[in-house]
Order: C-alpha cells, then sequence, then structure tokens
C-alpha cells in the first residue's frame, strides 16, 4: 500500500502535468492567433517542465516556471492593461494569470511529498 507522501506525489504530479500542459497549449493556439511572440516562448518552456515534471520528478523547476508565468502575466497586466487584446486572448491571458498559481501550489506539495519520502 502507498503511503500518504506517495499518493500526494502522485496526485500533485498529475495535476502539475495537466497544468503544464494546458499551458503548453494554450499558449501554442496563442502563438497561432496572436502578433506577440511571447506565447511560443511560453509554450516551449511550459512544455519542457512537463518533461522535467514527467521523467525526473523535477518540481523545482515546475515551482520556479509557475512563479515566473505568474510575475511575466502580473507585469504585464499592470504596465499594459488587457484593453488592447480580443476576447479570445483577455481568455489567454487570464488562463496564464490564474493557473500557474494552482500549478506553484501542486509543485510545493509534490515538491514537499517528495521531500518526506526521500528522508
Amino acid at each position: 500500500m502507498a503511503s500518504i507522501d506517495e499518493e500526494i506525489s502522485l496526485q500533485s504530479k498529475r495535476i502539475s502535468l495537466a497544468i503544464l500542459i494546458a499551458l503548453a497549449g494554450i499558449n501554442a493556439i496563442w502563438s497561432l492567433t496572436s502578433s506577440f511572440r511571447g506565447p511560443i516562448f511560453a509554450s516551449i518552456i511550459y512544455a519542457f517542465a512537463a518533461y522535467l515534471c514527467w521523467s525526473k520528478n523535477d518540481f523545482k523547476a515546475v515551482i520556479i516556471i509557475a512563479m515566473a508565468g505568474f510575475i511575466v502575466h502580473m507585469y504585464e497586466l499592470i504596465a499594459r492593461g488587457v484593453q488592447s487584446l480580443n476576447k479570445l486572448e483577455v481568455i489567454f491571458f487570464f488562463a496564464n494569470l490564474i493557473l500557474p498559481v494552482i500549478l506553484a501550489y501542486a509543485g510545493v506539495r509534490a515538491y514537499n511529498a517528495e521531500r518526506r519520502k526521500n528522508i
């Protein structure tokens, strides 16, 4: 029977992967419909973070990338606002603002569970 830490780690890893894949997909679609270059870079970064999470259980990278994604979009919101974005881009923007917060939380839970397992 799996320990509680293993269950928390597995559940948090699944949540992290789902959010990373969603963010990679959202940004890939956004890059096709936008004149901005940021979404293509974000898509590549989130896909790479998903690889690290899946293959190496690297939750530190997940946490750092989630925090960076949130900070970048919070800065964009404060500096530029969303007035120049169309409706679909506003949805993509707020997904990129909100999902990294959940991703960081799941990454921290998984990291702590993995660390406790290895003690």
